[in-house]
């Protein structure tokens, strides 16, 4: 199983999660977003791997709220993962983190 989040406030120092540092600031889009997984804004932010270990695909869609707000413009928004060990594991592994910028 696995998960993705997303912080407006950076990556460093990042945030403890089983032991291991997530390489995201929690902030209010991390919380919205722990709230809103099953929200079709959010597909395939958590998830399972299939015995491949195939990619999974997260998407973040913003379409229903297009135009963007001018305010939005130049948001730093960071991604990143944490991948479960097993289905039942308290133990995984972060993923590396990737910045987006809002245009």
């Amino acid at each position: 199983p696995y998960f993705v989040s997303m912080s407006a406030s950076g990556q460093v120092p990042g945030m403890s999660y089983f032991g291991e540092t997530l390489p995201i600031n929690q902030d209010w889009l991390t919380v919205f977003v722990a709230g809103a997984f099953t929200q079709p804004q959010l597909a395939g932010f958590i998830g399972a791997l299939d015995s491949q270990n195939a990619e999974s695909v997260a998407t973040l869609n913003l379409s229903h709220i297009a135009p963007l707000d001018p305010i939005l413009t130049d948001l730093r928004i960071t991604f990143a993962g944490f991948v479960w060990d097993g289905v039942s594991s308290h133990a995984g592994s972060p993923s590396n983190p990737v910045d987006v910028i809002l245009r």
